[in-house]
């Protein structure tokens, strides 16, 4: 076996030993190229064509890593069993000498003389130019913008990434970029706008749950900018005059071109395009990025704020959307434990709490569910509704002698102890173990009705996306950006909400969808949708809370621009020690910063 994927799992600070790196190849630097094989290949080499002429180079053996497992060790350190996976890994590297096609092959040789050839990959190497400052919109003054800075990266054929400066003065500092636990003054450093799940010690990565492409610079005029996009964005805070910014930008070259749901590269200019193969993106065609290229076709926008902080912020956030007003109770004390797993255990912990006049208004119920559909009472009897559709606390039975013999009864208690309830979420479908009874019925339904994030096939078809993190891989992903897919997922947990009492939701997780080759229902590709998912995955819980006539309390760690107006957030896993405490706090200032106004954190760790 062997096995080339050009664009890896899509794990964002890791680079898996079987991908190309980088993408697109950048000319005068180094191309790496790796595959792997099963135990018995002892060889492998790659044939490469560009315009120099063909070459070919022997693979050398590495450790295999997949997924960031080697830096990340993963949610509760589940990836850690992989590692012993070492064998399989073969790498390479190229050096780039010229923009223009690369073309290249692995064969692989085994010991018996059995030799194994992968199909031909494509990719276009690609070059910085300068651009004219035309090529960055700028809403706002434009006098921070450093004249001359803007340059466009492209293959030729294809567009991929914007950069440019914005001034700043020596007495200014930069605070913002979402939800960061390392420092409030992000001056000296570099950091990005990718949702990504960083499994504790958030403070020593610079990776977060809810990044935000926005930012206040005070100290001297006082001013804030905003990068309107939802694809990652890096910000390099490295030098002493100036930010420069750099984003990966819409790859079309006119407005007409773009993917269809089949997958297709279609457009008014290029009628019979081909389908496009997203394991290897580069090599769709798309008519060149011409540097005329007018403000009003530029492919991103800054926004830039004048002011105070206090003026920056209401600028953005009339942009962006501001904070609900949520119900007081949401300001009283949050409790909850993963080993809260019966009524019976609830109930005591609520008991304990008021015998010691600990004053708790919320408490969270994570281990409630079967563990499997996430919604449905674990031990709660029923006849598995073959079509996917809502159940109703009728079609349920309770044992008496189960894990929840009366939830309806425990929730009526706990609101008249003043106490709030709410149950722990997750935005899958467990696929692991294989799915029996509702869970079996519910992902066949999904797939049926087309309610599933998809991702590219090598073949170039589309098929359901499958998760690739440490955490429920390979489970299937609702496109809760999609109206009509979440009111599918929402409304199988209405009778929660209606005939339960439930007030809230815990809407864990979020950062699932990884890769720029996901297609989401609506066409949008993963490196524009992504960061948008945990906006819209909170979004759905509320809009169904609301529809029963509730407050839309969801209680999250993953976010991005736009989850200002979307229930409340929490700083995620962390470590139980006071260097993570106050990586917490700093967490919650920069959150304040951009807007999120309801936000707490497990104040004894995870």
């Amino acid at each position: 076996m062997i096995q080339h994927r050009p664009l890896g799992s899509g794990h964002p600070y890791a680079v898996d030993t079987e991908q190309r790196w980088p993408d697109p190849p950048l000319v005068g630097q180094a191309l790496h190229l790796g595959v792997r094989t099963s135990g018995d290949i002892e060889r492998v080499m790659v044939e490469v064509e560009t315009s120099a002429g063909p070459s070919q180079t022997e693979l050398t053996p590495v450790v295999r890593s997949s997924r960031g497992q080697s830096q990340d060790g993963g949610h509760l350190a589940s990836a850690q069993a992989k590692q012993a996976r070492r064998q399989g890994g073969w790498q390479t590297e190229l050096t780039v000498v010229e923009a223009g096609p690369i073309r290249y092959r692995f064969t692989a040789l085994s010991a018996d003389g059995r030799q194994q050839r992968t199909k031909w990959y494509s990719c276009r190497a690609a070059s910085w130019r300068p651009a004219p400052d035309s090529a960055l919109a700028v809403d706002g003054s434009s006098q921070r913008l450093i004249p001359g800075t803007v340059e466009i990266l492209d293959d030729g054929q294809r567009r991929h990434r914007l950069r440019f400066a914005l001034a700043l003065d020596p007495m200014e500092h930069v605070s913002g970029f979402g939800e960061r636990y390392d420092r409030l003054d992000q001056r000296g450093v570099a950091l990005d706008s990718q949702v990504f799940e960083q499994y504790k010690s958030q403070g020593l990565h610079r990776r977060t749950y809810l990044p935000m492409p926005f930012a206040h610079v005070v100290g001297a005029q006082g001013w804030g900018f905003h990068v309107r996009s939802s694809r990652r964005v890096w910000f390099d805070l490295t030098q002493p005059d100036r930010i420069v910014i750099e984003a990966i930008i819409d790859p079309k070259a006119t407005p007409q071109t773009q993917i269809d749901r089949d997958g297709r590269l279609a457009g008014a200019n290029d009628p019979g395009a081909t389908r496009r193969d997203s394991s290897d993106p580069s090599t769709a065609t798309a008519a060149r990025f011409d540097q005329s290229t007018s403000s009003d076709e530029a492919p991103l926008t800054l926004a830039v704020y004048q002011g105070s902080p206090d003026q920056v912020l209401a600028a953005f956030l009339a942009e962006v959307g501001r904070p609900r007003e949520l119900p007081s109770w949401v300001f009283r004390l949050w409790a909850s434990g993963n080993e809260w797993n019966t009524q019976a255990e609830v109930e005591r912990q609520v008991e304990l709490h008021r015998r010691h006049d600990i004053p708790v208004g919320n408490v969270v119920v994570e281990a409630w569910s079967d563990e499997s559909t996430f919604t449905i009472f674990r031990d709660a009897q029923y006849r598995v509704r073959g079509d996917g559709g809502p159940l109703r606390l009728a079609d349920f039975s309770f044992p008496p002698d189960g894990a929840w013999p009366d939830p309806k009864a425990m929730t009526d208690r706990l609101h008249a102890a003043g106490i709030r309830l709410h149950l722990w979420q997750i935005p899958l479908l467990k696929m692991r173990p294989h799915p029996s009874g509702q869970l079996k019925a519910d992902a066949a339904a999904a797939l049926r009705q087309d309610l599933l994030i998809q991702e590219t096939a090598p073949d170039g078809s589309l098929r359901p996306y499958r998760n690739r993190g440490w955490w429920f891989p390979l489970a299937l992903m609702p496109d809760l950006t999609d109206q009509r897919a979440a009111g599918w997922w929402t409304d199988k947990r209405r009778y929660l909400v209606e005939e339960i009492g439930i007030d809230g939701f815990k809407t864990d997780g979020g950062e699932h969808a990884w890769g720029s080759d996901l297609v989401y229902l609506d066409g949008r590709r993963g490196d524009e949708a992504n960061n948008q998912f945990p906006v819209a995955y909170a979004a759905a819980y509320g809009r169904l809370l609301e529809s029963c006539g509730k407050a839309p309390v969801t209680f999250s760690r993953a976010g991005f621009t736009g989850s200002q107006a979307h229930g409340a957030f929490w700083a995620g896993d962390e470590n139980s020690t006071w260097e993570a405490f106050r990586w917490s706090m700093i967490a919650g200032l920069n959150a304040a910063a951009c807007g999120i106004v309801y936000w707490g954190w497990d104040i004894a760790g995870f």
